[in-house]
């Protein structure tokens, strides 16, 4: 079976933004954008299918080298995360994929790659992760119900090897995800204070505003959205992650 692309292993280690670029069809630094005239009156033809051949690049203008700068963005690295984000779609269980829609499926067999994309992508999690990205899978988290009086449904797992610590997260695909994306209201970080209570407290997005805008300094904490934060609190309650400060990761999951 074959594991993740050669090409993109050197890619990844190397830091080629350019070559994911070509490779997703995103603006870079040298992108011009080109737009040819129409040929005659009867050319019926829309601008964006006279815009870089009918193929016009997407997204937003990147610049490799603000890239490399601290805090900068690079494409290779979130292309990487975007492909470890969409993997929390299956899992180990026999009925994985069941409910998949066929778009989840496409975009699975198109990050796994291979000579049959479309049996890799069938495959368990745990396999998946070894066999394609060189991952051990540490960590499932399943969390669904009804926990401290707020609904939670939380899918999502730990994976690592000796470079790389992922945590993924499952994408909306319950009532309970829908009812999480629709709130609108934010909360300060500070696990710590909320782990023991299991959420974001009550009306904690009504507390932190007046040091954010009125204390001199406006030394407020960060702010996050209150739904995602309140499944986030309560999976770590179950899920510890321990992170040895030597160059290799140990990853340590006390599930209830």
């Amino acid at each position: 079976m074959s594991t993740l692309y050669d090409d993109e292993k050197r890619v990844l280690s190397n830091g080629n933004s350019n070559a994911i670029c070509e490779e997703y069809n995103l603006k870079s630094n040298n992108y011009r954008r080109r737009i040819e005239k129409r040929t005659s009156v009867f050319d019926i033809r829309t601008e964006s299918m006279r815009t870089d051949g009918g193929n016009p690049r997407q997204g937003r203008l990147f610049d490799s080298k603000f890239g490399k700068k601290n805090g900068g963005l690079r494409i290779d690295e979130m292309i990487y995360g975007m492909k470890m984000a969409h993997l929390s779609c299956t899992d180990d269980g026999d009925d994985r994929l069941e409910n998949a829609s066929p778009n989840a499926m496409i975009a699975l067999q198109k990050l796994v790659g291979g000579d049959q994309p479309e049996v890799t992508a069938k495959l368990p999690l745990s396999q998946i992760l070894k066999e394609c990205f060189d991952l051990n899978l540490d960590c499932w988290i399943d969390e669904s119900g009804l926990r401290k009086l707020r609904g939670v449904d939380t899918q999502g797992f730990i994976a690592s090897n000796d470079e790389t610590i992922v945590l993924s997260y499952r994408f909306t695909t319950s009532l309970y995800d829908w009812i999480a994306n629709l709130s609108m209201v934010s909360s300060e970080w500070e696990p710590l204070k909320d782990e023991n209570l299991g959420h974001a407290g009550v009306f904690s997005s009504c507390r932190g505003w007046f040091t954010k805008y009125c204390r001199p300094r406006k030394v407020a904490k960060p702010r996050v959205h209150t739904a995602y934060y309140n499944y986030f609190v309560y999976v770590s309650e179950s899920t510890m992650i321990i992170v040895n400060s030597t160059d290799h990761a140990m990853i340590q999951c006390c599930l209830k």
